[in-house]
């Protein structure tokens, strides 16, 4: 493997874990651009790149998300590439190659398959490829959301707290990895009247969140890019307490 898994990437120090098909499959994903940052809030505290997964079928959810970030005033990065339809078994293969992890975890958690559906190798794919921009990008933080997640109001003040020059009480550490931001539903007006809360999350805690909506560092990027293949749903891979790619810097 080439340094930094391209070559024109001089000067960089780490070199992936990555498999040559991994980095072949996440190279050519195809992302679309949308939108221009009017609002220099966020990019101003690092974040350089916001990636949307979607699935090409659902344009109302990819319709809805773009509404979104005009108000929100940011550039997104629809990753549009490897919808279910476009997976093969080799594809398949490569990205996931067992499914041991998963169904012990399934068991575990009374969930209703034991296998990973072809639909969810597909999400981590548009995840796994966000990760991979980013790292060509060499962007400081990136904003991940899938394209069902509700974004609140005051998610850019939120996330300007996280991000505060020179720390403060609701101040992410400088090498925290990833910071889950989203809910799967509108927040409640009780939720919304709850101060923001930042809160570590230790080795082994035992309570899942959800991959709708989420910070990433570049060295968590690279944590997770590391920690490939994948081994299970996207929440799994970065909440999952047996996953040795959910990080220990986690928020």
């Amino acid at each position: 493997m080439p340094q930094c898994g391209l070559a024109l990437l001089a000067g960089c120090v780490w070199t992936a874990r990555m498999q040559p098909c991994e980095e072949r499959h996440l190279a050519t994903t195809e992302m679309v651009s949308y939108g221009t940052n009017t609002d220099p809030t966020l990019p101003s505290l690092g974040i350089d790149a916001v990636y949307i997964t979607a699935y090409s079928p659902l344009e109302g959810r990819r319709a809805r998300m773009q509404r979104r970030m005009d108000r929100l005033g940011l550039q997104a990065q629809f990753v549009t590439g490897w919808d279910q339809e476009q997976l093969t078994d080799k594809v398949v293969g490569c990205m996931y190659p067992s499914n041991a992890l998963f169904a012990r975890t399934a068991r575990d958690m009374n969930f209703k398959l034991t296998w990973m559906r072809l639909g969810e190798v597909s999400l981590n794919m548009k995840h796994a490829a966000a990760y991979y921009d980013a790292f060509r990008r060499k962007a400081r933080h990136i904003l991940v959301f899938e394209d069902d997640a509700f974004i609140s109001d005051g998610f850019t003040a939120a996330v300007a707290e996280l991000l505060a020059p020179g720390g403060g009480a609701r101040a992410l550490p400088a090498d925290y990895q990833l910071c889950f931001l989203c809910n799967y539903l509108p927040a409640t007006q009780a939720e919304l009247a709850q101060p923001v809360r930042l809160h570590h999350i230790p080795p082994g805690e035992r309570q899942m969140h959800g991959a709708c909506g989420y910070l990433v560092s570049q060295a968590g990027v690279r944590w997770l890019l590391d920690h490939m293949p994948y081994l299970g749903p996207a929440d799994l891979q970065i909440a999952h307490w047996d996953f040795p790619s959910a990080g220990a810097k986690r928020y």
